[in-house]
């Protein structure tokens, strides 16, 4: 049995404390090794990507890197919208390691 389903303050009635505090969004730093990839999950749409390191990545959107890709090279941003609540970034290079940035909700 649910109480007060769509007002939980209510439930303060009984002494129960309701809190509707978002954790606040944080700042992603990541590193992908050459010709590796990584899946990053939780990004805040509307934020940016930034390619901080020396070689260029491809974006995937969701978990799998199959259909189209956004390459950022070195020092471009992409901004995350509609799709990119989870994205997959692969290195393409076989020499350097890549670094991103990605605002991501805790």
């Amino acid at each position: 049995m649910i109480l007060y389903k769509g007002n939980e303050r209510m439930l303060g009635e009984y002494g129960i404390t309701v809190t509707y505090n978002k954790k606040p969004a944080k700042l992603r730093k990541s590193t992908v090794k050459p010709l590796f990839k990584i899946t990053t999950m939780g990004v805040i749409l509307g934020s940016t990507f930034t390619n901080t390191g020396n070689a260029s990545v491809l974006v995937y959107k969701g978990k799998k890197i199959t259909g189209i890709s956004t390459l950022v090279s070195e020092g471009e941003t992409l901004r995350m919208t509609k799709g990119y609540s989870t994205i997959t970034v692969v290195n393409t290079s076989t020499l350097v390691a890549a670094k991103f940035t990605v605002m991501v909700a805790k």
